[in-house]
């Protein structure tokens, strides 16, 4: 019986709390192997950490092409099947030179009835990174005349580049042919000059909400105590 070897296994030995922090670090904050281990190293001096070890638990929570692969399968199949169900379903799928889904937009027959009775005012709002592919999803929502919310499109795209937005941007347009009659974004560069080049009748308006959240984030410290003053006068000027 070798003590040592038994102290160094134990040593390298990595604890459930280290587990679940290279789990929200590998599948939320996108992190790689070197940057968690400085991560881990400061959050617990203590403990030697070896690299091979973090390879392995990240290995763990990240996800594998062939597995990126079956689930994009599986999804296609799926809304194929609704598709072949009724014909009025809208899907849209771009693809790499390899092959690999990068682009997909859908909508069911519902969508697309309310999107030409309903398009008049349409929120375009992006979330990046939230889930295991790291693929935006970009929601189309607008209002009906109870004022009721309801989701009138939905797409992923592999990135936030005015091209991929304008390829979600067109499929819509070839689905329904209207443009709508205003757009509010969160003022990204990539989706106005997307919303430029396709929605060209559309009158484009940036969300007051994340104004207001680049206001706090860029101004509260410089103004100091002059900064609910001049929040103030923001919201009466606008």
């Amino acid at each position: 019986l070798n003590i040592e070897a038994i102290a160094f296994r134990e040593e390298r030995k990595l604890s459930d709390e280290m587990i679940e922090d290279i789990q929200f670090l590998t599948q939320y904050c996108k992190m790689g192997a070197t940057a968690q281990r400085k991560y881990l190293e400061g959050k617990y001096p203590s403990h030697t950490f070896y690299s091979k070890d973090i390879y392995a638990a990240i290995k763990r929570f990240r996800p594998t092409a062939k597995s990126l692969l079956n689930d994009a399968a599986k999804m296609s199949d799926w809304l194929d099947r609704q598709k072949e169900s009724n014909p009025r379903w809208i899907i849209s799928r771009g693809w790499d030179d390899d092959n690999t889904l990068t682009h997909l937009m859908w909508m069911t027959p519902e969508q697309v009835e309310d999107w030409i009775r309903f398009s008049d005012c349409v929120i375009n709002d992006v979330t990046h990174k939230t889930n295991r592919y790291g693929m935006a999803l970009s929601l189309f929502v607008g209002f009906d005349h109870n004022m009721q919310n309801i989701l009138f499109a939905q797409g992923l795209l592999i990135d936030e580049s005015k091209e991929s937005h304008s390829w979600l941007f067109r499929q819509i347009i070839d689905a329904t042919s209207i443009h709508p009659t205003v757009i509010i974004t969160d003022s990204d560069p990539a989706v106005d000059a997307a919303v430029k080049e396709v929605f060209t009748n559309t009158y484009p308006i940036h969300c007051a909400f994340h104004i207001t959240q680049n206001l706090h984030k860029n101004l509260r410290k410089p103004l100091g105590d002059q900064y609910q003053n001049f929040l103030r006068d923001f919201y009466l000027c606008r």
